[in-house]
């Protein structure tokens, strides 16, 4: 971009026009203009994005083995032949020092880390969400944090760090988790967990540790021999310091010295990769590395357009072609109509795209927790500890499919009734299962019940009562879970345990006891019945 060839971070011919592009104005011409005269504008993002969703859609619809596997096969070996020739042209034996004492870091940490939520430096923050005051929303840091004296930590690392990649990781998980388990399709559960969880982070590792030992040796060297105003290359002769001499004669050893402070974020990894030796040696590195960050776009574009299309094909493995290209050029309109509405600033388009992530992953993250129960509980199921066959329940509490939401209109004035006086199915449900407490059962829901919808009515006159009526309706949702114990107890139904149970009294009670008379009704007297 013309920014880098003319702005403050490389000399130019011309020292009016560089003059003009350090003052601050990199956002018009020529300042903007590269080395072909192309300006760096929307339009031109927007004709790289339209000429990567081009090579994407022709990779997908070659096919998942033909497309999708081998340009990841060519992606990896690229990215493998750049990390190991950094590691090899830096000072290699400090970047396997860099790298054992980070991973040693790493193991020792992530114990105690994993456990950290920064609670006294969150202490006394305002939690409210609204513009940040530039343009992008955000949680609110404000008030006192941490300890009294001041000098504790504030919360932004957790919001912005922490919080942010929890919800950006599982509002990811369902689309990630679909495509793996297509490509993994007849592994064993062991292999899985190896080749998408160890094997992964050990090549992170192995990557980060490169890359980012070699960063921290240039900026060291450079705060030791410049000031970090300084930006620029400078060669020198320093022993063992992986420098070259000159611009064409590269030495063992030998290469150039870069501060890295002054670079963007997207132009750390070329310019580092440009301080290894001549101007040739430059290019071809940064063509190499160019060449695979584009295979990747590429093979994430492809990963998304068939995940998408397998869901929106109700779960074919081969959606049809037609399909496969809509979805394709779906999502590089979608980048287009991103980078269109940020008027070209990239941060801006991420920071929307990561809003929206996190926003949809909140909710979900609901459901993950519960997909970790079933997830155990399919496993106990194949190891034979659980009887697949097992009897479950006959009917639906929670409505999945069009005959099910039609039951769910019929229920209508059972469903009421369960919603307004749910102590009445819930007496009918005990008496029916022989239990003996089943009037003092129901006296206990319904005054707990009413009680919190009190509390919650009076929440206008004092906030907090909102929060303890809260307290309450959890203690109700427990009394209706037991509802649903007894049942399965009763009927012998075996599918289902104290989690699920709880889960569906707190969030759906009155399905639960709509289904639970149902249930009663459809066994037969006393059959396989027991008294509780």
């Amino acid at each position: 971009a013309g920014k880098d060839r003319y702005g403050g971070e490389y000399d130019a011919a011309d020292p009016p026009r560089k003059a003009q592009c350090t003052s601050g104005y990199f956002t018009v011409s020529p300042c903007t203009k590269g080395r072909l005269g192309i300006d760096y504008d929307v339009r031109t993002q927007c004709v790289i994005i339209a000429f990567v969703t081009l090579l994407a859609t022709c990779s997908v619809l070659v096919g998942l083995r033909r497309g999708i596997a081998m340009l990841s096969y060519v992606s990896f070996v690229l990215g493998m032949v750049l990390v190991t020739s950094v590691l090899f042209m830096g000072d290699t034996m400090y970047i396997l020092d860099a790298i054992t004492t980070s991973f040693g870091y790493y193991v020792w940490f992530l114990p105690k880390i994993a456990w950290e939520t920064d609670a006294w430096a969150r202490l006394g923050a305002d939690h409210t969400w609204s513009s940040n005051g530039n343009g992008q929303a955000g949680v609110v840091v404000q008030g006192k944090h941490g300890a009294p004296d001041g000098r504790g930590a504030g919360e932004s690392w957790m919001h912005n760090w922490t919080i942010f990649y929890w919800g950006w990781w599982i509002s990811w998980a369902p689309f990630v988790g679909t495509f793996i388990a297509r490509i993994s399709k007849g592994r064993t559960l062991g292999e899985f967990i190896v080749f998408t969880l160890i094997l992964p982070t050990l090549y992170c590792i192995y990557w980060m540790g490169i890359f980012g030992a070699e960063g921290l040796r240039m900026q060291y060297e450079w705060g030791h021999r410049h000031t970090y105003g300084e930006c620029g290359f400078a060669p020198t002769n320093a022993p063992l310091s992986t420098r070259m001499a000159t611009a064409t004669a590269a030495k063992h050893n030998q290469a150039y010295r870069t501060n890295l402070y002054c670079f963007r974020t997207e132009d750390i990894l070329f310019d580092q990769l440009g301080s290894y030796g001549s101007v040739g040696l430059s290019y071809a590195l940064t063509a190499w590395a160019w060449v695979g960050l584009l295979l990747y776009f590429i093979t994430s574009s492809d990963s998304g357009s068939f995940t998408i299309d397998m869901i929106a094909a109700n779960g074919d493995r081969n959606p049809p072609k037609i399909q496969t290209v809509l979805w394709s050029c779906t999502e590089g309109l979608a980048a287009i109509a991103l980078v269109k509405g940020a008027g070209g600033n990239e941060d801006r388009s991420l920071k929307s795209l990561q809003a929206v992530a996190v926003v949809a992953g909140l909710p979900f993250t609901f459901v993950l927790m519960y997909m970790i129960h079933a997830l155990w509980i399919a496993c106990k199921e194949e190891c034979g500890e659980l009887d697949e066959n097992r009897k479950n329940f006959r009917t639906s509490c929670v409505p999945t499919t069009y005959g099910g939401f039609s039951t769910l209109c019929g229920d209508a004035a059972r469903l009421a009734e369960a919603a307004l006086f749910p102590w009445r199915p819930l007496r009918r449900v005990l008496v029916a299962t022989r239990n003996p407490h089943a009037t003092s059962y129901s006296i206990l829901a319904a005054g707990i019940f009413y009680l919190a919808v009190t509390l919650l009515a009076l929440c206008p006159i004092e906030a907090n009562l909102r929060m303890i009526s809260g307290a309450w309706y959890l203690a109700f949702g427990g009394i209706v879970a037991y509802s649903r114990y007894c049942v399965r107890f009763f009927l012998n139904i075996e599918h289902g345990d104290f989690l699920t149970d709880a889960c569906i009294g707190v969030l759906f009670y009155p399905l639960a006891l709509v289904q639970h008379e149902k249930e009663l009704a459809l066994a037969a007297d006393g059959a396989d019945a027991r008294v509780v």
